[in-house]
């Protein structure tokens, strides 16, 4: 509810509200079961992907994750770089999430002087840009630091980014560089959309051995006594004078395609509207107004139903694999390579 306050400027009240929906967390009914899966692998030191669609809380997943345990670190990869910059890119973020911007042009050996909390809201030092180090310096700086630091895991959010998957060759460059890097003592976990599922499937048998993946769901579309929880959650956010009308479970899991964080952002600008034109509750209208266009909600459920074929391709795959292990049916010995004559 709008609580006046004499203090505030009415546009700072609105300001203030908008920000407390915004910065409000409601995590997926999923969420224990991922944050498990995943807190275990981190425990165990072992490369893995959590792979989910868009706004089902990967980004609040990896970033509760770094708040739990204190030896990793939440990087986001860049998705407006050209694929050769990104890995570089990548490391510079981990260094900044590292150190205030300032510590970057003083010497590193005094490093627990800039140890400190991820922010990833400061510009990239002007310094580290440049081709002033190379890949490699820059990875053995990177290292060094984090083990200063005590630091042993990052968390990529985004991470599909870092692989170009249209470029077959590039593809296997960017598979062979993340294959190389789990030979240090850092372990990673890398957070994304289903383009990371390709990484499950390396040609390179070393990274299939070593990555394990876990897949974060979708809510099931016809359960909407689940939604109905959801909405009553973030209701309590969105009373201006009187409380918004949020009656129609169908619509609101329909044009968010039941993900919450599609469904945030969409509540967030009808309430901005409705408080714009000092309006006393969000109305139908107001979500009617802001929700996304058909043809973008069919957009999503198609690459939905994509993602949705692969996985059960995958999933189908592996039971195959498993029924003809098990199978009673011998399986033919490959024939044996005969043993070199020693002298």
């Amino acid at each position: 509810m709008l609580i006046h306050d004499s203090s505030k400027s009415l546009q700072q009240q609105k300001f203030d509200q908008i920000k407390a929906l915004s910065d409000f967390v409601l995590p997926h009914p999923f969420y224990r079961q991922a944050f498990a899966s995943s807190s275990a692998y981190l425990q165990s030191h072992t490369p893995t992907l959590v792979v989910g669609s868009a706004g089902v809380g990967l980004t609040t997943l990896a970033k509760h994750l770094e708040m739990m345990f204190p030896q990793s670190l939440f990087v986001q990869a860049s998705f407006s770089l050209p694929p050769q910059q990104n890995w570089r890119n990548l490391h510079l973020r981990t260094l900044q999430a590292l150190y205030d911007p300032d510590e970057f042009v003083q010497d590193f050996s005094d490093t627990q002087r800039g140890c400190r909390v991820a922010n990833l809201e400061i510009e990239e030092p002007k310094k580290w840009i440049g081709k002033r180090y190379t890949l490699i310096k820059l990875v053995e700086k990177l290292m060094r630091n984090l083990a200063a630091c005590q630091k042993n895991c990052i968390i990529v959010d985004n991470a599909q980014y870092l692989f170009s998957s249209r470029n077959s060759n590039k593809f296997f460059e960017d598979l062979s560089y993340f294959n190389s890097l789990l030979d240090s003592n850092i372990n990673y976990l890398l957070v994304g959309n289903h383009e990371l599922l390709d990484l499950s499937f390396s040609p390179i048998e070393q990274l299939c051995l070593r990555v394990r993946q876990f897949d974060f769901p979708d809510y099931d579309k016809h359960d909407y006594q689940v939604f109905q929880e959801i909405l009553d959650g973030f209701q309590p956010y969105l009373v201006i004078n009187e409380e918004p009308e949020m009656q129609d479970v169908e619509f609101f899991q329909t044009y968010s395609i039941g993900r919450v964080g599609i469904l945030k952002d969409w509540l967030v600008r009808a309430f901005r509207l409705a408080l714009e034109h000092n309006d006393a509750l969000v109305s139908k209208a107001h979500f009617e107004k802001t929700a996304l266009s058909t043809d973008k909600i069919q957009h999503l459920f198609d690459i939905r139903s994509t993602n949705e074929r692969k996985l059960e391709r995958i999933r189908e795959r592996s039971r195959d694999f498993i029924s003809t292990l098990t199978s009673s049916e011998k399986i033919p010995n490959a024939r044996k390579a005969k043993r070199p004559y020693i002298r």
